[in-house]
């Protein structure tokens, strides 16, 4: 197919509906290991129907040390950016030829460059950039961030193994024995990691669980994989001592969660029945039944309306050991509750709904399965956990420490048992999971910031941050509430230090928000 790449046309062409070049942030410098292509010739041919075809030669000047990199092409015309559809692949040199659909949208003046995905949204440019007519100012990129920098790094570092082994261990070649279940060490971050032989394939790549990992990892045998000579040892002698500690579904990386098991052909499934789902990768996904069918079965995605259903193999499923209990053994009335408990998922499964996967209001802290990231290095000055009681909006800015740093997290939405659904910034939506506020941090500034957003009234007030005004206006403090008398109120600063001052000098605004005046002097229980 790429060797006919110079007699077809690669793309068609649609111009963006928003006018002019884009913008710096959106276009970054390519690194060093990323391919490099050289522009030419950009010109407007007519292909054998008459139609435009605009054309531009390349040359491949640098190639990438990752075969990772798919090059695409942008660019942009006087009408708006340029979004090229169906681009193919590309050889070392040649020309690509791309057919215009529709209008060309800024005559024929064209800006065009080579792409490849880099932080999203941004995108690598990996060429110069080549011109046709006036599309305006020239686009520029620009050069990488500290933060960017430092992801670039660490995703060299784990692709590199560690330097030597450990003390006392041996390398693992292609002619060690192995056994599932037998314990090693493997490289992580470019260090040694204790670790778990899951499965392997002769010649061919081992699987492996890393001690406090929730995801399976996949590594060569040669340079990664390190074993004690008594571990080995015994591997070669009696191998069936050796048992793997977690369980997966056939051709996946995702750990069975306990007291779930997989969902076997004979079961016999309810409408609405709860499930986790193994769609791709190592996350599991809370699902309902619609309908089995044969080896498939028509799910309902949780929190999702009925345009998402969709057919799943039976492989790609588990059950909960609970669920599976009651669906093979209810009979009579019994069986009928739970037919009318299960139906009630799909009425509250949907999108919009509450997040509970079972119909009950309550929701206990251990029915939600948490990511656990313990904290082993010292918290930043100007930040702290997450606090219990602190109401966290969607997008807040967090953190969470793994492999012995700091990452940042945003907050997703809060679950019912207090704990927060994130999404890990430098990963993709894959790795969004639930975490304990015990596993989070948040900057000082920002647990201010969202104190002050609560206004509550009453007792409220004690449990927020917020900012008083005097009845000029002129005078503003940041201050919790403490207490009131008739005439006066006690405020506290986030420091310390305590103030009163007359309620007629509030702002009216401050006043509303107090709690109303009782004369308890005569309470004999206070």
């Amino acid at each position: 197919m790429i060797s006919r790449l110079n007699k077809m046309w690669l793309a068609f062409i649609c111009v963006g509906l928003a006018a002019g070049s884009a913008s710096a942030s959106d276009l970054i410098v390519a690194p060093a290991e990323a391919p490099m292509y050289k522009l030419s010739n950009l010109r407007i041919e007519n292909d054998r129907f008459g139609r435009s075809v605009l054309a531009v030669d390349y040359q491949l000047t640098r190639e990438s040390d990752s075969g990772s990199y798919r090059v695409r092409i942008s660019g942009k015309t006087k009408g708006g950016e340029l979004n090229v559809i169906g681009f193919g692949g590309l050889e070392k040199s040649g020309t690509a030829r791309i057919r215009i659909n529709g209008v060309f949208g800024g005559g024929n003046d064209f800006e065009v460059y080579f792409v490849t995905d880099g932080f999203h949204p941004a995108k690598y440019l990996v060429s110069n950039m080549v011109r046709l007519g006036n599309p305006g100012s020239r686009t520029k990129a620009r050069p990488l961030t500290a933060k960017e920098k430092e992801s670039i790094a660490r995703t060299k570092l784990r692709a590199t193994p560690p330097a030597s082994l450990p003390d006392d261990y041996l390398a693992v070649d292609q002619g060690t024995t192995l056994v599932p279940g037998m314990p090693v060490k493997a490289g992580w971050d470019g260090e040694w990691k204790d670790a778990e032989v899951i499965s392997f394939k002769v010649a061919g790549p081992v699987v492996l669980k890393y001690e406090g990992e929730l995801t399976l990892v996949s590594h060569p045998r040669e340079k990664w994989i390190a074993v004690d000579p008594d571990v080995l040892s015994r591997a070669r002698s009696t191998p069936e001592k050796f048992e793997v500690s977690v369980r997966t579904l056939p051709a996946s990386t995702a750990i069975i969660p306990d007291g779930a098991v997989p969902l076997e052909d004979d079961v016999k499934l309810l409408p609405g029945t709860p499930m986790l789902l193994n769609e791709h990768g190592a996350m599991w996904k809370d699902v309902f039944v619609l309908e089995p069918q044969g080896d498939q079965v028509n799910l309902r995605y949780k929190n999702y309306s009925a345009s998402w259903d969709k057919m799943h193999p039976r492989s790609k499923l588990v059950i909960t050991k609970d669920v599976l209990s009651q669906l093979t053994s209810l009979t009579g009335s019994d069986r009928e509750a739970l037919e009318k408990k299960f139906a009630q998922n799909l009425v509250s499964g949907g999108r919009g709904a509450s997040k509970t996967t079972f119909p009950d209001k309550e929701k206990t802290r251990s029915s939600i399965r948490h990511k656990q990231y313990k904290i082993d290095i010292p918290i930043p000055k100007s930040a702290q956990l997450v606090p219990e009681k602190l109401t966290i909006e969607k997008g807040t800015p967090l953190a969470a420490c793994w492999a012995n740093r700091w990452h940042p997290i945003t907050a997703m939405y809060e679950n019912e048992d207090g704990s927060l659904h994130v999404h890990w910034d430098e990963y993709s939506d894959a790795f969004d999971c639930d975490m304990t506020r015990d596993q989070l941090i948040i900057q000082d500034k920002t647990v201010r910031k969202l104190r002050r957003k609560t206004n509550k009234v009453g007792q409220d007030l004690k449990e927020t941050l917020r900012t008083w005004t005097d009845s000029t206006g002129k005078y503003k403090i940041e201050a919790w509430y403490v207490r009131r008398t008739e005439k006066q109120v006690f405020l506290k600063t986030d420091a310390g230090r305590e103030l009163n001052m007359p309620i007629e000098k509030l702002s009216e605004e401050d006043r509303e928000l107090l709690p109303a005046w009782q004369d308890e002097s005569s309470n004999p229980f206070k």
